[in-house]
C-alpha cells in the first residue's frame, strides 16, 4: 500500500477528485436545468419506468445541493494538497465522507426505485467514474490507521 501520501499515485487521485467533481457540478447543474423544464432531472439520476416519486425527486434535489456544496470543498482540498497546506488532511476526511454518504445514498435510492435495470449503461458510467475516488478513501483510512498522515509534512525534495 502507498505509505507516501504525496506519492505519484496519490498525486494523481487526488487530481482525479477534483476533475470529476467539477464533472459532477456540470452534470448536476445540467439535472437542475431538466428538472425547472421538465420536472424530471434525468441523468444522472434518470427516472424507472413509472417515473420518480414526489418525496424521492425532493430527496435528490436535496442530494444535488449538498453536493453541490461538496464540490466547493473538493476544490479547497485540491488545492491545499497540491500547495501542501496540513489542512488538506482534515478537509480530506470531511469531503470523502460527503462524496461516499452521497454515493451509497444514491445508489441505495435508484437501485430501489428499479431505475438501474432500465438505464443500466447510465448508472454503472456513474458507478465507474466514482470507482478511483473508492481508492482514495481506502487510502485515506489506511493512512489514518497507520498513522501516516503526520508522518509526512512536506512533499520529499527531489
Amino acid at each position: 500500500m502507498i505509505k507516501n501520501p504525496y506519492h505519484i499515485l496519490a498525486k494523481v487521485l487526488m487530481g482525479y477528485y477534483g476533475l470529476i467533481q467539477l464533472t459532477h457540478l456540470y452534470v448536476l447543474a445540467r439535472a437542475a436545468s431538466n428538472y425547472a423544464q421538465f420536472s424530471s432531472p434525468g441523468f444522472p439520476a434518470s427516472p424507472p419506468p413509472a417515473g420518480w416519486q414526489d418525496q424521492t425527486i425532493h430527496f435528490l434535489l436535496v442530494t444535488g445541493v449538498v453536493d453541490a456544496v461538496n464540490v466547493g470543498l473538493v476544490l479547497f482540498l485540491v488545492y491545499a494538497y497540491f500547495a501542501q497546506f496540513w489542512w488538506w488532511r482534515p478537509l480530506g476526511v470531511v469531503t470523502l465522507s460527503i462524496s461516499l454518504y452521497s454515493a451509497i445514498i444514491y445508489t441505495y435510492g435508484t437501485v430501489s426505485s428499479g431505475a438501474w435495470p432500465f438505464h443500466a449503461l447510465e448508472y454503472w458510467s456513474v458507478a465507474a467514474a466514482f470507482s478511483p475516488v473508492g481508492l482514495l478513501i481506502i487510502l485515506y483510512i489506511t493512512w489514518g490507521i497507520k498513522r501516516q498522515f503526520w508522518t509526512w509534512q512536506r512533499a520529499p525534495s527531489a
